[in-house]
């Protein structure tokens, strides 16, 4: 890594997170990648943590409103208890440089619906 991309924040937080997208990519198809490009998804991961970049990634846990996410969509699911809310997936991970956020993440949520919602689900799945 050059000093000049690590001087230019918005340059650096674009490719610290298209790294952790072919992170993300690698680690769910790692047998059938080409050992080269195994070796250098893990390379450029170690430079961007050598120099101080961190991530993160919180897909399945709860939501917490104090972290620096855009939420982009509100999706109900009735698997999950009332009130309960999830990131259900992570668009861009939140990005740190140095331990100060480098960028927001984006991420779409879940959320537990009422009791009465989840019977008119099931009522209405019935009847299909």
């Amino acid at each position: 890594m050059s000093a000049s991309l690590l001087s230019e924040p918005k340059t650096l937080a674009v490719v610290a997170c298209e790294v952790w997208r072919l992170r993300k990519y690698y680690e769910s198809n790692k047998d059938s990648l080409p050992i080269p490009v195994r070796h250098s998804i893990r390379k450029l991961s170690e430079l961007l943590a050598g120099q101080g970049v961190a991530f993160i990634d919180r897909d399945g846990k709860e939501f917490d409103p104090g972290l620096n996410y855009e939420v982009l969509a509100v999706e109900e699911d009735d698997s999950l208890p009332e009130g309960n809310i999830i990131i259900k997936k992570t668009i861009k991970p939140i990005i740190l440089f140095k331990e100060e956020m480098l960028a927001a993440g984006e991420v779409i949520l879940a959320r537990g619906i009422k009791n009465e919602q989840r019977k008119e689900r099931k009522e209405n799945d019935l009847r299909d």
